[in-house]
């Protein structure tokens, strides 16, 4: 019994000593210099009985709205094999785009957004999930 005792304790001192030498959760903050893509939508949240905008915005590596990239979309039911959605954004100046989707069932949505900008040599691919209502 005395022996069952000293294992416990020495297992819990043992648990206490590497909690305490484990390094924090340090949170990584955002890179900088890294584009960036933003997306929204209206309605919000997206609603299976109309038509959802979808409201892209895109920056550059300085912060700076993305003029005249070609923005690609692919929108799939994650749930269901709703038939994969395919379309082009147009762009509405400031580095945002937009475009309508008809999202045809209510669940959860991967859209799948992929910026190219010619100029710059540039591509950008960022998925998004989006429960629609």
């Amino acid at each position: 019994m005395q022996r069952n005792k000293l294992i416990i304790i020495s297992i819990l001192i043992t648990v206490a000593l590497v909690s305490a030498c484990a390094p924090a959760a340090v949170p990584t903050p955002a890179s900088p210099g890294q584009p960036e893509i933003t997306v929204s939508t209206n309605p919000n949240p997206p609603n299976s009985l109309v038509e959802t905008e979808l409201i892209i915005d895109v920056k550059d590596a300085s912060g700076q709205p993305m003029a005249g990239a070609t923005v690609n979309i692919l929108a799939d039911m994650m749930t269901h094999s709703m038939g994969l959605m395919q379309g082009q954004a147009t762009e509405q100046g400031n580095g945002r785009y937009a475009t309508t989707v008809p999202f045809t069932m209510a669940g959860d949505w991967k859209v799948t957004l992929e910026v190219r900008d010619e100029q710059k040599n540039l591509i950008l691919r960022q998925d998004v999930v989006l429960p629609v209502q």
